[in-house]
């Protein structure tokens, strides 16, 4: 399942993206959530729900493969080593995963899709709020 649905634009023309990089979009202290493609907009969506509960998220947008791990695990280590991996597919991390588990048949949006798949910005939230204990 890969969404190719319209979605706003998170970088300005003149950002540039370097083989091996990662953007830092939201800087938290509890709990950071990777994703790439169109996962980093829902979970961008989530940031602003645990913001709401007063849960602090990194955000990370793993846009090139393979990434900086030591850039990276820097950030986890900031975040409490509590991370989130978000994708549209599945592609085996050795985190806590949330991802397509089977491919539903009914859905007619890209919204119904995810939240049949449980990918939705609340989904993302509560897989934070739950791994913190919160």
């Amino acid at each position: 399942m890969t969404l190719r649905p319209d979605t706003e634009f998170i970088y300005s023309d003149d950002v540039v993206f370097n083989l091996g990089g990662f953007e830092v979009l939201n800087e938290g202290k509890d709990i950071a959530i990777l994703a790439a493609g169109y996962m980093v907009h829902e979970a961008n969506r989530a940031i602003e729900l645990l913001d709401q509960k007063g849960v602090s998220a990194s955000l990370i947008d793993l846009y090139s493969l393979p990434f900086d791990a030591e850039g990276v695990l820097d950030i986890i280590g900031a975040a409490g080593g509590n991370v989130i991996t978000v994708e549209d597919n599945f592609d085996a991390f050795t985190l806590k995963q949330m991802h397509v588990k089977r491919i539903p048949k009914s859905a007619r949006t890209p919204e119904e899709l995810l939240k049949v798949c449980g990918l939705t910005s609340h989904d993302i939230a509560k897989t934070a709020m739950e791994m913190l204990g919160v």
